[in-house]
């Protein structure tokens, strides 16, 4: 009886101590759908990011892999949707900030920003993603488009962290999908699913180089090279008599 007490003692110290730092990979894949006739056949193509994790701090990355699964497009002009940033996503959830150095335009950039605090509604849905039992918890973003957001946590792997900048459950978050619906019917949104948890010792990193600038701030480039780019597809697929 007591070697059987022991056994168990030391199996829980084990799991314990193999908590202080894991790996995980994560596919990610955007959706997009719309009942609005389009030119384009709307191509999704999976991404492999990489999570490395420990009690306070996090760090996230692309991981650029080649998928010769992926669907080819038809005959006729495509639009293809990708989930794709080659810097680095450092979180410190102690802190409740986050710290990215991103490329725009040949120039890379250092931004930093309080983590978003979600109001998780955690439920007593479960299920089972690479051999760990998960809760489900959901919430709403506080942006103009009130993303909806559902996400599935470990109880037993104590991080309060996942991917991208999610944060905040009690358990690491192993699967996410987000939802944005239109008042037209349409909806788009990006899926997280861990597929690979391993135990690893490596140094988070913090992203240092870059120009600083605000989160608000490089928002704006971005929109604003977004309009662009929409005005010259505009003038250049309108027909004129």
């Amino acid at each position: 009886m007591r070697k059987i007490i022991l056994g168990v003692f030391l199996m829980s110290f084990n799991f314990a101590i193999a908590q202080n730092q894991l790996k995980v990979e994560y596919e990610v894949l955007p959706y997009y759908e719309s009942n609005e006739k389009s030119p384009f056949e709307v191509i999704a193509l999976s991404s492999i990011y990489e999570l490395i994790v420990d009690q306070e701090e996090s760090q996230y990355n692309f991981i650029e892999k080649i998928d010769n699964t992926q669907k080819e497009p038809s005959q006729g002009m495509s639009a293809t949707l990708q989930v794709r940033s080659t810097g680095t996503l450092y979180k410190n959830t102690k802190n409740g900030t986050w710290t990215e150095d991103k490329k725009f335009e040949n120039k890379t950039y250092l931004i930093s920003d309080s983590l978003k605090v979600l109001d998780w509604k955690i439920t007593k849905e479960r299920k089972n993603i690479a051999g760990f039992d998960l809760l489900k918890a959901t919430a709403t973003m506080d942006d103009k488009n009130k993303t909806q957001v559902t996400a599935w946590y470990a109880p037993k792997l104590n991080f309060k962290n996942g991917p991208d900048k999610f944060w905040g459950l009690p358990g690491l978050i192993l699967e996410v999908e987000t939802e944005i619906k239109y008042e037209d019917g349409g909806r788009e949104g990006n899926k997280y699913v861990a597929t690979k948890v391993e135990v690893v010792q490596s140094k988070i990193k913090i992203p240092t180089k870059g120009e600083k600038i605000s989160q608000k701030d490089f928002k704006e480039m971005q929109e604003n090279q977004y309009k662009k780019m929409m005005e010259i597809y505009k003038d250049s697929g309108v027909d004129k008599d």
